[in-house]
């Protein structure tokens, strides 16, 4: 990273220029993230918000004022060829993840993109080894993994507290589809690598590998129930769905153990259900995500930790 930081007048840390691609939930969530980062945390370098881009130049221009970004953009393009954006940040649908990726490495501006990283393992993969190739600093957006309770689990995982794992079983729901009258949105695109599965479950399987590594086989059933929604809210025309409601699946991880996973966006009374029970041979761990800094640990005659 040295290669693209600049010194910051006002402090003898380096600085970095952030910028945002996006301003839907997610951009807004990572501007907030972004604009609290030298206060919250002890970093190397600062952070500054050099940009923000979105297709709609009003709205770029507004949200760059609200959210305290030195300028906007209504060209992503021109966000990556802005010299002092140093990290870009891609808060779009799915399908824009790839073209903008690929563009951000070719210009050897470090990445960071939401999940799921893209539609198609191809696009991944290819994405996967620019970066490498281009030797651009790259992370996706599974923030979940970095609760310290969920590094307090790998910890304890891989000390042997659980003994041998053997099972994992776990689930991510939510109820923001719950209704047949949820209307229609980019997430219910298949070609945009939309549904359940890629906007919910993407985060459970990747904390899963994250604690007990590579799952080699999977045998898996996802399911559409709600065929048809609303094209807008309160609109009487209806649009056809073809994307995952919720998604069950069988896993074997390559150590052995065995598992089981779900994830829905119709489950009523659920808003961020990420939770798992992960057992070995000598105890248990247990987590729900709406209680997120709670871990639970079960062992036959020996106390908590």
């Amino acid at each position: 990273m040295e290669s693209v930081m600049q010194q910051s007048p006002s402090t003898s840390r380096p600085q970095l220029g952030i910028g945002l691609i996006g301003t839907g939930f997610m951009g807004r969530a990572h501007a907030l993230a972004f604009g609290s980062a030298n206060a919250a945390l002890e970093l190397p370098a600062r952070i500054r918000l050099a940009a923000l881009a979105d297709a709609d130049s009003a709205r770029a221009e507004q949200c760059a004022q609200a959210w305290g970004f030195d300028r906007s953009h209504a060209d992503w393009q021109q966000l990556i060829d802005d010299p002092q954006v140093q990290i870009v940040a891609i808060t779009t649908p799915n399908h824009l993840h790839f073209p903008m990726a690929m563009a951000a490495i070719a210009a050897g501006k470090a990445v960071y993109c939401e999940k799921p990283l893209a539609v198609s393992l191809a696009q991944a993969d290819e994405m996967r080894r620019s970066a490498k190739a281009a030797g651009v600093v790259t992370q996706v957006g599974y923030n979940y993994q970095h609760n310290p309770m969920i590094g307090l689990a790998k910890e304890m995982i891989e000390a042997g507290e659980l003994g041998d794992i053997v099972s994992f079983q776990g689930e991510f729901s939510e109820d923001f589809m719950g209704s047949a009258m949820s209307p229609w949105s980019w997430r219910c695109e298949a070609a945009h690598a939309g549904g359940a599965l890629a906007d919910l479950g993407s985060h459970l399987l990747a904390m899963a590998r994250y604690l007990l590594g590579d799952i080699e086989a999977v045998c898996a059933d996802a399911n559409t129930v709600h065929r048809q929604r609303p094209a807008s809210p309160g609109s009487n025309e209806m649009r056809a769905i073809a994307v995952d409601d919720q998604t069950h699946a069988l896993l074997r991880f390559a150590n052995g153990a065995r598992g089981t996973f779900s994830s829905s966006w119709l489950k009523h009374g659920y808003k961020n259900h990420l939770s798992f029970e992960i057992s070995g041979t000598q105890g248990t761990l247990a987590y729900d995500q709406e209680r997120l800094n709670e871990l639970r640990i079960y062992r036959p005659g020996a106390p908590g930790r």
